[in-house]
């Protein structure tokens, strides 16, 4: 969220999922993304699992970072989680950041 302008995230046709959001805000999300009513999805780690079945691109920020690989069970790393939701979805994968 940090490296996102703030103005992105108040727009109608985007969705910031967090961990810290409520069950409402999550649901309400997940339903505008399922109807196509979602452009453009900022999602932490924990939150990037949906039903994307529009998904044209994946900005992946910082993939460099330590926190992307998932220490709990199941462990998972981020960036292998995108390159197969790419691959299945037939979308673009941009890696942005050192």
């Amino acid at each position: 969220m940090n490296t996102v302008d703030e103005k992105e995230l108040t727009k109608k046709d985007v969705a910031f999922l967090s961990s810290t959001n409520t069950q409402t805000q999550k649901d309400k999300h997940r339903r505008a993304i399922k109807k196509g009513k979602v452009n453009q999805i900022y999602a932490s780690p924990g939150e990037i699992f949906q039903d994307y079945s529009d998904l044209k691109k994946i900005i992946f920020i910082d993939p460099h970072k330590w926190y992307y690989a998932n220490q709990q069970d199941p462990r998972y790393k981020v960036g292998a989680v995108l390159e197969e939701m790419a691959k299945l979805y037939g979308a673009e994968l941009e890696m942005v950041g050192n």
